[in-house]
This record gives structure tokens, C-alpha cells and sequence, in this order.
């Protein structure tokens, strides 16, 4: 009886130890990247610094680095950001207006954030679940749509506008970030 404590005590000590040192073995962080026409995301930097860094996605970068603490209270989210083709239906004049309304800005920024991580395949499996479409609640506080269309993932909202997923799964600090070409907007009702 005592040799059989002895080996399971023994056998408790190894096993513990070995599990702590798998915890620390695998402590550094790995940084994961993914080219973009030319542009290198990384895990690494910041939501801004991806964007800064994508040439496709300039005019993007120009509207977040306006806007200060665009995350709010969540360390995670996920970004459906726009490429520089979905402003391409607005006049210039359009496009000026668009940019100096601070408090719209915002808003619409804030549509086009979910809080958490959430990759392709996570859309796709709700889109499932739902029947062919799913809602994601916004940082706007609204629910953002989306559906298959063919192999593609569209974005919709109350009004019908679109936004085509054309490139995802890319990582930033805080999570993930999806390309998407078109506009979708919040409700004007707030």
C-alpha cells in the first residue's frame, strides 16, 4: 500500500511539473501576418498602423485616425473596414462632407465594428444557423446583416446598402479586420 502511494504521489509531481512547464514553454506570442496588395497586416500593430500601412485602404485610415478611443470598453473586435473603391460613388464634394461630419464619422465607424473576434468562418456559421442571414450587434448599438451571396459574404443594413467581403481574416491587436468594398450605414434615427 505505501509503494502504491509513493508511485501515485510521484506520478502527481511529474505530471503537474511537466504541465507547468508546457505553460511557460509556450509563452511567446507568435506574431501572425497576411499580405494585402503589397500591404503586410500583422497581429502585432495596432488597427491603425494596418490600416496606415494598406495603400487600398488610405482613406480608411484617414477617417479612424480622426476618431480617439474608437474600441470604447472592448479588447476585442472585430473590423469590417472599408477600401478605398467604396467611396468611389461619391462626388468630391460628397466625399468632403462625408469627412468633416465628426459625430456621423463616428457612428458609421462604430457600424462597422462587432465587439469580439470574429473570422470568416464564424460568419459563415451564423449566416448558417440563421436561416441564410445573420445579425451582429454593432458598437453603434445597432444590428448590422449579413448573407451568402454565391460564395460571397454581404454586409447590409436597414436600408438595403451593401458591402462585399473581398478580403478576411486579417489580425490586428485587438482582433480581427475584414476588407469589404461598398458602404453600409447606420439608421439616421439616432
Amino acid at each position: 500500500m505505501k509503494l502504491k502511494l509513493t508511485f501515485l504521489t510521484i506520478c502527481a509531481l511529474v505530471l503537474s511539473t511537466s504541465l507547468t512547464a508546457q505553460k511557460y514553454l509556450n509563452s511567446d506570442d507568435v506574431a501572425v501576418t497576411k499580405e494585402y496588395m503589397g500591404a503586410t497586416m500583422s497581429s502585432e500593430k495596432t488597427l491603425l498602423e494596418n490600416l496606415q500601412n494598406a495603400p487600398a485602404l488610405s482613406t480608411t485610415a484617414i477617417i479612424y485616425s480622426d476618431l480617439e478611443n474608437i474600441f470604447g470598453d472592448h479588447e476585442m473586435v472585430t473590423v469590417f473596414a472599408p477600401l478605398n473603391s467604396s467611396f468611389n460613388t461619391m462626388s468630391e464634394e460628397e466625399l468632403k462632407t462625408f469627412l468633416t461630419n465628426k459625430a456621423f464619422l463616428k457612428r458609421m465607424v462604430n457600424y462597422h465594428m462587432v465587439p469580439g473576434r470574429l473570422d470568416l468562418h464564424g460568419i459563415k456559421k451564423a449566416i448558417g444557423q440563421g436561416g441564410g442571414t445573420a445579425y451582429f450587434a454593432t458598437l453603434s448599438g445597432e444590428k448590422l446583416g449579413a448573407r451568402l451571396v454565391g460564395d460571397n459574404v454581404v454586409l447590409f443594413d436597414t436600408e438595403n446598402n451593401t458591402a462585399t467581403l473581398k478580403a478576411s481574416d486579417f489580425y490586428h491587436k485587438s482582433g480581427f479586420l475584414h476588407l469589404v468594398d461598398g458602404l453600409v450605414s447606420p439608421s439616421e434615427q439616432q
